[in-house]
């Protein structure tokens, strides 16, 4: 894929970047960290952009270890599903057999007669 050039603004600065990705998910991704760095900013109004940017970065860090973790957690369930022997059907006491069309066509049908 062909690479291009983009410029984001992450907090008060404006970065231009060269990449390969769709300029509107870089944007999108931008506006995330954006809204981290808004979030710390209106409860730590005295600190400075870079150290908003730092808190926020330390956040989204801990957000992607918790859901690395979580991921990691559904791996193993799935793994251990897989290693189960698979289940044996069982019919239900009141469950009636289910006929097709051909089967009941089948039942109904008399067997032609012969006259000698």
């Amino acid at each position: 894929m062909d690479k291009m050039r983009i410029t984001i603004k992450l907090g008060t600065a404006e970065y231009r970047l060269l990449v390969t990705e769709d300029e509107q998910y870089m944007q999108k991704l931008a506006s995330d960290v954006n809204e981290h760095i808004d979030r710390i900013k209106a409860v730590y109004a005295t600190l400075s952009d870079y150290d908003c940017a730092m808190l926020a970065m330390l956040n989204m860090a801990q957000e992607l270890s918790d859901l690395k973790t979580r991921y990691n957690e559904l791996e193993s369930r799935i793994e251990t599903l897989r290693e189960l022997p698979p289940a044996m059907p069982t019919r239900r006491p009141l469950e009636k057999k289910r006929t097709t069309a051909k089967s009941k066509a089948a039942a109904t049908e008399e067997e032609p007669v012969t006259v000698s």
